[in-house]
């Protein structure tokens, strides 16, 4: 058995051998405007599946931002602790938020391009609230 003799120091610190300048992190939010934040569960309608059904995206803070400079908006969500985004598309003015006809916190949209995944594809998606006070 190893003990620690005057002569040994057993802290662990090391000296970086560099020092590196504070990293700042674009979350490509900084051009935009917050107008609503909430906690939500976001899910897609998933047509590969027979028969189709619902599948959950992920859980988080649904935001909806509006670009100082050009005016338009986008809806933007991002997964709880790994900040993952689960949606990112332009809100645009065909597009319309139904509620569910299954629950009074729960809403469905579609949208022709959402900017999440590696391919921008057009989906069928789906939101629902703790409770219906947020809406």
């Amino acid at each position: 058995m190893h003990s620690v003799s005057e002569h040994e120091d057993p802290d662990p610190y090391f000296e970086p051998v560099i020092t590196l300048p504070p990293l700042t992190v674009c979350s490509s939010e900084e051009n935009e405007e917050c107008l609503f934040k909430q906690r939500a569960q976001l899910f897609r309608f998933d047509t590969i599946e027979d028969p189709p059904e619902w599948k959950e995206r992920g859980v988080g803070v649904l935001k909806i931002l509006r670009n100082r400079t050009s005016g338009c908006y986008r809806l933007l969500m991002r997964r709880d602790r790994t900040y993952k985004v689960c949606a990112n598309h332009y809100l645009l003015k065909n597009m319309y938020l139904r509620p569910n006809c299954s629950s009074s916190r729960a809403f469905v949209w579609s949208t022709t391009a959402d900017f999440a995944d590696e391919v921008v594809k057009p989906e069928l998606l789906g939101v629902r609230y703790a409770n219906s006070t947020y809406i």
